[in-house]
């Protein structure tokens, strides 16, 4: 891949869906594909308290469930309004306008006493306007790239949203931008929120959470860094569809009551026992149903359930940029290891950090707003792939010599 040096910054968009979509993940490299994001716009942050802790006594499963829960009930809210977001594993980058802040706050109190009240964990949110983030030295930068036929996705650049969220986690200065806990019940739209798939096994050895984040000050400078790190993907992997971590001979609709009890507890209040059971009666049912349907190939609801498996892997998002590249990837320990070979020498000599977590399967957590149109479907590893990995590279960032 040839890597481009920046030109004079696109003009301000008037909306996110205004903006140009860029045919193929490699653009995230070229600063020329992202525009800044209007000033009175407002970064979100969601995050999980002591993730890690959390995915220690095993609540992988959970911690995912409510980063993606985060974006669901904010797109919600704040709808007819286009949004760009980054799902992050362990919680969840947003970006609105200023008109949507009222909309947006309610939806994440309300996921952060769902998250309370039904998962016994702490889900941090704060709104930090883009103004005081470039006041800060940073900028808010968005691109959006064609992933599928049916799905675009957002990426940022220029450090606003790394800056964010350590500004949302700092004990002091980010006391002016967090949400108050919610003492009183909140509502929040969860619909569309879906968690109906069995952990899926890796089509090669293993599935690999990477995160590299380039270090140079000079934005040119950490664009060839970002293109020469996907060409060494590409060179150690293979081409993105052959280390894709979603399989689809392993990938089943699950019928197990454990799994599908935590969609349902977030559609739920905890005290609505019967009508949780219901619903997760009803799940199983649909699952079921979606089973045979797949199975045969038929077409009902306006859903042509024989290429709805493939529909699914294309709309998923194993490659994501939000100032740091992330990629969910199936491959051996071998090629792994190979790579970490070819980054160390880059992370001492200053140039990237990473940070990599393999585990045997990945998880899938989805957004099913039109099963025959929009549907979107969040990657991670198993065992807290994304977090895990996110603290390797911190790590790395505290000792950049070790």
């Amino acid at each position: 891949m040839s890597s481009t040096s920046p030109s004079k910054a696109p003009p301000v968009p008037a909306t996110y869906a205004g903006l140009p979509i860029h045919a193929d993940f490699e653009s995230i490299a070229d600063p020329r594909s992202f525009a800044p994001l209007p000033d009175d716009w407002i970064v979100a942050i969601a995050d999980l308290v002591d993730s890690t802790g959390a995915i220690a006594r095993g609540l992988w499963k959970d911690v995912n469930l409510l980063g993606a829960s985060a974006i669901v009930a904010v797109r919600n809210a704040v709808q007819p309004i286009e949004i760009p977001y980054v799902f992050g594993g362990d919680g969840a980058t947003l970006c609105l306008p200023a008109s949507a802040r009222e909309a947006a706050s309610e939806a994440l109190r309300a996921t952060m006493q769902i998250a309370e009240r039904q998962f016994g964990l702490m889900l941090r949110a704060a709104l930090i306007p883009i103004a005081e983030l470039r006041a800060r030295g940073v900028d808010v930068r968005v691109a959006r790239y064609r992933a599928s036929e049916s799905y675009v996705q957002a990426a940022f650049s220029g450090g606003g949203v790394q800056l964010a969220e350590r500004l949302a986690k700092h004990a002091d200065l980010g006391r002016a931008f967090r949400l108050a806990a919610p003492t009183e019940t909140v509502l929040g739209d969860f619909s569309g929120l879906e968690c109906r798939w069995s952990d899926i096994a890796s089509p090669r050895e293993e599935i690999a959470t990477w995160l590299v984040q380039a270090l140079h000050a000079d934005e040119a400078a950490r664009a060839r860094t970002y293109a020469e790190v996907l060409e060494l993907f590409r060179a150690i992997y293979g081409a993105p569809a052959d280390a894709h971590p979603i399989a689809l001979r392993h990938l089943q609709l699950s019928l197990s009551g454990e799994k599908l009890a935590r969609e349902a507890k977030v559609h739920g209040p905890a005290d609505a026992r019967f009508a949780r059971l219901r619903r997760l009666l009803a799940m199983r049912a649909e699952n079921l149903l979606g089973r045979v349907c797949m199975r045969l190939g038929l077409r009902a609801a306006g859903v042509v359930w024989g290429s709805y498996r493939q529909e699914v892997r294309a709309n998923t998002d194993y490659r994501k940029f939000d100032d740091v590249l992330r990629e969910v990837l199936a491959g051996t320990r071998a090629q792994r290891e190979e790579l970490v070979a070819r980054l160390e020498p880059r992370r001492r000599a200053g140039e990237l950090v990473f940070g990599v977590h393999a585990s045997s399967h990945a998880l899938m957590t989805c957004l099913v707003f039109e099963r025959a149109g929009t549907h979107v479907h969040f990657v991670d590893g198993r065992d807290g792939g994304y977090a895990m990995a996110a603290l390797a590279l911190k790590r790395q960032l505290a000792h950049p010599s070790a």
